[in-house]
This record gives C-alpha cells, sequence and structure tokens, in this order.
C-alpha cells in the first residue's frame, strides 16, 4: 500500500483489499490472491504544505523510533486520544523548578496521565498537564526519551511537525444543536442552569477565586496558568486544561471487565463522570447533587471549537420541507460556517452551488447568474435531490463549485471533458480559453480562520477585468481598511490578507468587521470576528 493508509474495506466475493493512502492521495487495490495490488488516484489533494511537510512526523515510525515500531501517532491516534493513562516520568530525570513561585515544581516521576489530544493546541501553551512544557518544541526530547531515537528531531523539522499539529483542530460537540446552542436538557441535566452556576454560581472555594471560569476561562475552558498543588488540594502542579473535548471522554466504567474507555476525566482518568469528581472534590461547594448534574451537562455540551453544524447534511427531494436548510443559511449568514449544495439537475448533470451570503448561492457554471434558495428547492425531486452540506467557513467555494482550486468551475471544465479533480486539466488546456471571461460577478470566500486573532485571509474572484475595491467596515458603518483599489483588476481569482490593523496601523479591537468586495458587476461581502 501507498503512504497514511487510513481506510480499509474489505470485499470477500472478489477477496479484494481497498486501502485509502491518505498521504498520497491514492487508493491501493489489494488482490489477496497472490497480494499484488495497483493503484489508482483519488484526484486532487487541497493539502497545504503546513500539513504535508510536517505530517510523517506523527505517523512514521521508522523514521522517528529506534526500532521501528512505535510513532507520536501510537498514543495520539490521529491526533486524538488512545483512552489510556501512562506513567511517562523516568527516576533518572531532573527536577525541574516551579513555574508559579507557590508552586511545589515539576518532580521526573510524574504519575499516571492520560493521554490528551493534539487537536487544538495553537494557542493554548502551556503543555501537558502539569504545563511543563512551554512551547511545543520542548516535545523534541520525547522522540527520544520515549521512542528510543538516538538524536532528538532536527530544529527545522520540528517547526514543521509545530505548524502541522497547529493545522489540527477539535471536531465539533455533536451535544450541541446546529445552531450553536445548548439542547434544554442532557443526560437528566439543565445545560443553561449548568452554565449559570459555573460562570457566577461560587461553587469554588480557594483564596481569591469562587467561580469556575474565573479559572477556566470561555470559550475554551483554558487559562495557561500552573496552580500549584494547594489550590486545589493535588500532588503537584497542573495546568488549567481547556474544556472542549471532554465529551470524547465518557463511558469509563471502573467498576466493570467491560468498559468502553480504559480511563475517565482528571489528569489520570480517576472519575468516571464529572457529577462523581464534583462530589469528591473537596474545594467545591454545590449543594446538592441537582447543581452537579446541572453542570456536568454544561459541560458536557462545552463549546470552544468548531461549529457545531460543520459537516450538518440536509438532502432535499421536493417532499421533506428545508427548515433545516434555512438554520444552516442563517449560521452560513453570520459566516461562522460555509454552506455547499450537491446533485443533479433535470438533464442527470452532476451540478454544485456555494452560498455566498445574502441569499444568493454561486452556480458551477460561470455563465450562469447567481441563484437563491427557492429556485434551488423547486428543482430537488425524485433523481435530482440536492444535498446541503456545512463546511468550514471558507471552504465553501472550493468544496461548491471549484473542486481542484484551479480557478476554473467544475461544471465548466466538465462540459469542454476537463477534470475538475486535477488542476492540471481546465477549459484553458482543453479549448484554450478561460470561462471566467464570462463570469456574471465577484465572489468573496473566507479562506483563514473565521474568527480570528492574527490575520484574515480571504479569497475572491472577479469575472471581468475592470474596477475592485475590497474595504473592512466597523458595525457601524466606518470604513475601517481598503485592502484592494485596483482601477483595472485582471479576471481571475485572488488572495488578499488584512492584518486586523485600521489605515492609520493601529490594530482593531474585538469584535465583528464586514469585508466587502464591490465592482461594477455586483457587490458582495463577508463577516468576520476579530478576538483578542
Amino acid at each position: 500500500v501507498g503512504e497514511g493508509p487510513t481506510g480499509v474495506a474489505l470485499d470477500e466475493v472478489r477477496n479484494k483489499l481497498y486501502v485509502v493512502n491518505r498521504f498520497d492521495s491514492d487508493l491501493s487495490v489489494v488482490d489477496l490472491t497472490d497480494d499484488s495490488s495497483v493503484l489508482l488516484p483519488l484526484g486532487f489533494d487541497p493539502s497545504d504544505s503546513k500539513i504535508t511537510d510536517g505530517r510523517w512526523l506523527l505517523y512514521d515510525a521508522e523514521g522517528t523510533s529506534a526500532h521501528g515500531d512505535i510513532s507520536c501517532a501510537s498514543c495520539h491516534v490521529f491526533g486524538e486520544m488512545d483512552n489510556i493513562a501512562w506513567e511517562l516520568g523516568s527516576p533518572n530525570g531532573t527536577f525541574v523548578n516551579p513555574v508559579n513561585p507557590l508552586g511545589s515544581g515539576f518532580h521526573p516521576i510524574k504519575g499516571p496521565m492520560a493521554t490528551q489530544t493534539l487537536k487544538g493546541l495553537s494557542n493554548n501553551a502551556p503543555f501537558h498537564w502539569r504545563g511543563d512544557f512551554a512551547v511545543f518544541s520542548d516535545f523534541n526530547n520525547a522522540f527520544v526519551a520515549l521512542q528510543g531515537r538516538q538524536n532528538p528531531i532536527a530544529p527545522a523539522l520540528m517547526t514543521d511537525f509545530e505548524e502541522f499539529v497547529q493545522t489540527l483542530i477539535t471536531t465539533p460537540n455533536p451535544n450541541r444543536n446546529i445552531d450553536d446552542t445548548m439542547p434544554i436538557s442532557f443526560n437528566g441535566g439543565d445545560p443553561a442552569r449548568g452554565e449559570q452556576l459555573f460562570s457566577t454560581g461560587g461553587l469554588f472555594q480557594v483564596i481569591g477565586v469562587s467561580e469556575c471560569v474565573d479559572c477556566h476561562i470561555l470559550p475554551t475552558g483554558a487559562r495557561g496558568t500552573v496552580i500549584p498543588p494547594i489550590n486545589v488540594e493535588g500532588t503537584q502542579d497542573m495546568v488549567v486544561p481547556h474544556l472542549r473535548n471532554l465529551h470524547k471522554k465518557t463511558g469509563f466504567d471502573p467498576k466493570s471487565p467491560q468498559t468502553k474507555r480504559g480511563f475517565g476525566f482528571l489528569h489520570d482518568g480517576t472519575f468516571a463522570d464529572l457529577r462523581t469528581y464534583f462530589k469528591n472534590f473537596p474545594v467545591f461547594t454545590f449543594n446538592d447533587d441537582t447543581e452537579r448534574i446541572d453542570v456536568e451537562a454544561f459541560m458536557m455540551c462545552f463549546g470552544g471549537g468548531p461549529h457545531p453544524a460543520t459537516g450538518a447534511q440536509w438532502t432535499m427531494d421536493g417532499t421533506n420541507g428545508q427548515a433545516r436548510v434555512d438554520t444552516l443559511v442563517a449560521e452560513a449568514d453570520l459566516g461562522v460556517i460555509g454552506l455547499i449544495a450537491k446533485g443533479r439537475d433535470g438533464s442527470g448533470q452532476m451540478r454544485g452551488y456555494a452560498y455566498l451570503g445574502s441569499g444568493l448561492w454561486r452556480p458551477d457554471r460561470a455563465a450562469e447568474p447567481d441563484t437563491d434558495l427557492p429556485t434551488l428547492a423547486a428543482t430537488a425531486g425524485p433523481g435530482t435531490e440536492l444535498t446541503f452540506t456545512a463546511v468550514l467557513p471558507g471552504e465553501e467555494f472550493r468544496l461548491g463549485v471549484d473542486r481542484d482550486d484551479d480557478g476554473f468551475l467544475d461544471r465548466d471544465e466538465r462540459d469542454v471533458s476537463a477534470d475538475p479533480d486535477d488542476p492540471l486539466s481546465t477549459p484553458a488546456t482543453v479549448v484554450g480559453a478561460s470561462v471566467f471571461a464570462n463570469a456574471p460577478g465577484p465572489a468573496l470566500w473566507m479562506t483563514g480562520q473565521n474568527p480570528t486573532r492574527s490575520l484574515s485571509r480571504m479569497g475572491y474572484s472577479l469575472g471581468r477585468t475592470g474596477p475592485a475595491r475590497i474595504e473592512v467596515f466597523d458595525i457601524a458603518g466606518r470604513r475601517v481598511q481598503t485592502l484592494v483599489n485596483n482601477p483595472a483588476a485582471a479576471a481571475g481569482r485572488f488572495e488578499s490578507v488584512w492584518d486586523l490593523r485600521d489605515s492609520r496601523g493601529r490594530q482593531v479591537s474585538s469584535g465583528t468587521y464586514f469585508v466587502r468586495l464591490s465592482t461594477p458587476q455586483g457587490t458582495t461581502g463577508k463577516r468576520v470576528v476579530v478576538l483578542r
């Protein structure tokens, strides 16, 4: 098989094994009668070099361990957890002085520590349960101390690894509603009341701290502060952990030989559920079990990661309505998700659409005008079903209408027998003409993180050569910055970057801003949320 095998399917009738090679973007078809195989390409891989350059350091056992039998992914499975607690301390290690003046320091014998996820590490230093790794490069020692490698990873490769890990994001919490609200009830508790208790209930009695939120700052629950053991009646210094993946730690039953997970909550996986932890930890001052259950319900519905609608779908067949799609459109108008639609039209052709906002959908044929949801919904029926999918913001244009990100729309490529999965196969190479010359209007989409703390990256396309202006406005309608002001902009696809500064070079404050692209063919915009 190829590099990065991540999916396997067995066809017992034909005696074939199918293996998806994620890194090579191909499919191995293995004939199990003689172990011969053929490779089939899976098409365009949009992965950025920040992903591909450092990804192998997570998975490659041969290059990162002494015997080629262990890698970071052995425990951090697909960048996540193995649900096991490990004692990875060393009796030959050295004591590290505390980072908190009231702390006890870091003993080389750590005790059992549950494997933590690598997802969401960006901007969440210090690392590890104890916060004893100030920067990501401190993990380099693990290649020698844990995996037996003779030498640490070269600094340049460690930088590649860090850039890759920073692209890993937490998965949406499935316990939240697709409009990013919490359910009315969860596992017998009231999440809304639990959030109130978490924020203002006075449940925590430590000098200078009375609220859970004082340490576990919303929206992620992390704070980046190392807490001395005296403050939490513990045995060693611990960093305030984030709370975004608590819903993945359920299912541990210490009283049963059959349990879904090997360990539960807390750094050593001691507790099967949070309500038991609350009851047995003396620094909490809950009045009764109802309060404990309500706070547990809130924490099981904790947000702080990607929008919970990400990945949500609805297939319209002409009989099942569009209420779910209306909800997704409302969230897309807020800029927190992207939205696409895929299906076949009345002639049997595959079609795609990207939601631009303000009720408009861009079709995957450049000569066609933008359309609206009622028009799309009217086409849905038996054989012409239309599937709507919520995607990460900024990905809707590529996933909806330009699969290989080559600047030519998918249907235009299919119309002239070009391959929409191959950026080297375009209408220009097939028939020598750019379909963008007939594009009806401009398009603007986000290509970077939104909300953002550093930069706001956006892509835009122009159907015709002519004046183009991209401006940023605050919520009061005041122009903050002009990103593009070109009286003779060429047709095509481009990128613009806003450094979150105003026209005088000053950093803008937290809040909502609006980016507007204006051309003679039309105006479109996107919402950007800035976090400080």
